[in-house]
């Protein structure tokens, strides 16, 4: 048995249609992948979603590739949505980039966020989202973390954050081009910045001197290991980089378990030692 719920709204008056404030930002290459769409296999009725307002939910994209073919625009209204629920529609749908995230809480007024997008406009390319977020934090922060709008940063850690990644980006050259290992690279730099055993400029002349014996690795503890073993070549006096970045991490990892928990009455908490170990 089927029941009737709502309606199926068609139009050809485009501009009835808003954008939603914190919403992401209408890229051209998901409107012209629309266009090709109804081009090659014929236009299938999939309603966007508004609020009652007639802010796009969700569709943003689909909207303007129609209006481009001049082909009507079939929409639902859900009443009462907001960014919240654009948020979590893309989250379940992963069509949002990260960047897309940052943008709308920043957009959104959250001081957090805008310090992070801040950085990442400038640093993003280079070191990647991970560190950044470390480097404003002290800790590395999993997707879901930023995703939620659950990310906090100070003033003072973001004046204190800018230093860390200036001096992080000049290893650029010595740590490589491999992407799957740079990031747990630049997340272990940006731990030796903060850590009182370590010399930077020490640091930075040996990493350059044996770039060489930058090597692969799958976790950002490997990666300590590796900056460890360059930074006490032919030293008399060893430092035991690795041994705070342990102590480091399973105070963090416990910090991380009660943000998650907090508030929840379930236990769906992602498992943050895939991101910080």
């Amino acid at each position: 048995m089927s029941t009737k719920v709502g309606y199926v709204y068609e139009t050809k008056d485009y501009w009835k249609f808003k954008h939603l404030l914190g919403n992401r930002s209408i890229e051209q290459s998901r409107v012209n992948a629309v266009i090709e769409s109804i081009q090659t296999v014929g236009y299938v009725m999939s309603p966007i979603i508004v609020n009652e307002k007639m802010e796009i939910i969700d569709g943003q994209a689909r909207r303007v590739a129609l209006e481009k073919l001049g082909l009507p625009v079939h929409y639902v209204v859900a009443m009462g949505a907001g960014v919240d629920e654009c948020i979590q529609l893309n989250i379940k749908q992963t069509n949002w980039k990260m960047e897309d995230y940052i943008n709308c809480y920043a957009e959104l007024g959250n001081t957090s966020y805008k310090y992070l997008k801040i950085l990442y406009d400038r640093y993003g390319k280079t070191l990647t989202l991970k560190p950044i977020a470390y480097a404003l934090r002290g800790a590395s922060q999993i997707n879901e973390f930023i995703k939620a709008g659950k990310f906090t940063c100070t003033a003072e850690q973001y004046s204190n954050g800018q230093k860390a990644l200036e001096y992080i980006n000049l290893f650029d050259g010595a740590i490589g081009n491999k992407a799957g290992y740079r990031s747990n690279y630049f997340v272990a730099l940006a731990f030796c910045y903060d850590c009182p055993a370590v010399d930077n400029k020490k640091m930075l002349e040996m990493v350059k001197k044996h770039n060489l014996d930058i090597v692969p690795v799958v976790s950002v503890t490997q990666a300590v290991e590796v900056l460890e073993k360059i930074y006490n070549t032919r030293a008399r006096t060893k430092v035991y980089i690795l041994t705070e970045y342990r102590k480091d991490y399973e105070k963090k990892k416990q910090e991380y378990r009660n943000s998650y928990y907090n508030g929840r009455k379930d236990n769906a908490v992602p498992d943050v030692e895939t991101d910080l170990a």
